[in-house]
């Protein structure tokens, strides 16, 4: 049985830039007046600051010793012999809680995967001490 380790919300903190950006250049090409070369920049300003918050989360799933980890465009298993270290963020500004596993060998995604945990990030450090014992016993 799949059960999800990720936050439901990541996909909407993806989408949430696809939404500002095309709202943004709509606003742009419709009314340029409104919007203006302050504005312009502050949007390219805060979409920038916003992928590089979030371009590395991914939605992961545990299922029998293997991680389903997909980036919304490619899904991959990785076994957890695979992988070495689980860490925990700490809370810092808006952002939420990421839990990060580091991988002994490279995946299709690389050394490490990001995901925020289920309730935003709330369940970080309890997800990461059942993460490491689930390791113990699967090296």
């Amino acid at each position: 049985m799949k059960r999800r380790l990720s936050s439901i919300l990541v996909p909407i903190y993806k989408l949430t830039l696809i939404v500002v950006v095309a709202y943004s250049l709509f606003l742009t090409f419709y009314d340029f007046s409104k919007v203006g070369k302050l504005g312009l920049l502050l949007l390219v300003g805060f979409c920038g600051v916003w992928y590089l918050l979030t371009f590395d989360w991914k939605s992961v799933y545990l299922s029998e010793g293997q991680l389903t980890v997909s980036n919304f465009r490619k899904r991959i298993e990785i076994p957890l012999s695979n992988v070495d270290v689980v860490e925990a963020s700490s809370w810092w500004g808006l952002r939420p809680r990421t839990i990060t596993l580091y991988l002994k060998s490279p995946s299709e995604f690389g050394k490490r995967v990001v995901f925020v945990p289920r309730l935003g990030g709330l369940e970080a450090s309890e997800m990461t001490e059942e993460l490491r014992q689930l390791l113990a016993t699967h090296r």
